[in-house]
């Protein structure tokens, strides 16, 4: 029989990889729009991926969706909103969700024109889904599904 869920996705048994979220949790993930943040490091994983710091400017009411009923809804999805709100740290995602939701081109562009962004000030305007970070427990990660340069400064 072949595989399914985490194993198939990452040839290891599930409790090896709870923080993957993206596999085994996203019944339970939250959304936010219109997060405002300033660019503080960028780093290109490769050519479709790139993790960014951002220091949040806003911290938006957030926009609900539980993936699974797509109701408002509290809960474990909750907790990453609240985690967001208070978090010291908060690290966008730069790669395959946008260009399922774009284009390969524009999410490319995107990349290049943020890691060139080094010493210059740059304001994004993000939405995505939030998910723990598993290596750095007080940082909350935004997968982003729309990112917006804003202004460069």
């Amino acid at each position: 029989l072949p595989a399914s869920g985490v194993e198939a996705e990452t040839n290891q048994p599930r409790e090896a990889y709870p923080f993957l979220s993206w596999v085994a949790g996203a019944a339970h993930s939250q959304e936010v729009e219109g997060l405002v943040g300033e660019v503080t490091n960028a780093r290109v994983m490769s050519r479709l991926l790139l993790f960014a710091d951002v220091h949040p400017l806003n911290r938006p009411p957030p926009s609900i969706h539980n993936n699974k009923n797509d109701e408002c809804g509290g809960g474990a999805s909750g907790e990453m909103m609240a985690r967001l709100a208070s978090a010291a740290r908060v690290q966008i995602i730069v790669g395959k969700t946008m260009r399922a939701r774009g284009c390969e081109e524009r999410t490319q562009n995107l990349i290049r024109t943020l890691a060139k962004c080094k010493n210059i000030k740059t304001v994004v305007r993000i939405s995505g889904r939030l998910q723990s970070n598993p290596k750095v427990p007080e940082c909350v990660d935004v997968v982003c599904s729309a990112l917006e340069i804003i202004s460069t400064s």
